[in-house]
């Protein structure tokens, strides 16, 4: 059994990397999982770096625009990155991946499947894309829990992380998902090998 440690930056992103490393790599056992913002990740990426001499770190955060460069995000360490640390960045959310699965989505969501995209990776705003699926659900729960309220400011529903990741955690397929979003494709791949010193 190997101990692994899981940065985030959400509930539903703690979610998807738990999923992943059942998925590719059960053997790993997730010893703790913090939150943190993306700026917050990236001023203490070095400090991570150091840490993961002792023990593997699983950083998963979301690219959100194109101009986000992931190579120049790790280049902020300025020093060698460690093998047991894993950094993966979702194009663009961790959204484009939950939907990558088109048809478990499309049951969860109950909206047609030939509304998701093919290719997930290309949406630019995966989330408002996801929400603006839930507005047309033929289920009310799904209206209700991912759609904001009327005048909210908020970009999702009230129980938006909490019904995607339990559907995540019950439902998301991660090797289906693959077939639809090549980045979380080559995330799968780096988790497989990942970390180098294990059993």
């Amino acid at each position: 059994m190997t101990s692994i440690v899981l940065i985030v930056e959400d509930l539903l992103g703690g979610a998807v990397a738990a999923r992943i490393l059942k998925t590719v790599a059960p053997e790993c056992q997730i010893v703790n999982q913090i939150r943190w913002s993306k700026d917050m990740i990236r001023t203490r990426i070095r400090a991570i770096n150091r840490s993961a001499r002792g023990c593997p770190f699983f950083v998963l955060t979301d690219q959100d625009t194109l101009d986000r460069c992931p190579p120049r995000a790790i280049a902020e360490v300025e020093e060698p990155i460690h093998a047991n640390l894993l950094c993966r960045f979702a194009t663009m959310e961790v959204e484009s991946w939950i939907l990558a699965d088109r048809a478990r989505a499309a049951r969860f969501l109950q909206v047609p499947e030939h509304r998701i995209p093919l290719d997930t990776d290309r949406l630019p705003q995966p989330k408002e894309f996801l929400v603006s699926l839930a507005r047309k659900s033929r289920s009310s729960s799904v209206r209700r829990d991912l759609v904001p309220r009327p005048r909210s400011t908020s970009r999702v529903g009230p129980d938006y992380n909490g019904r995607l990741r339990d559907f995540v955690i019950a439902q998301w397929d991660v090797r289906t998902a693959c077939e639809h979003s090549p980045s979380l494709r080559r995330t799968v791949a780096r988790v497989e090998a990942f970390p180098p010193d294990r059993a």
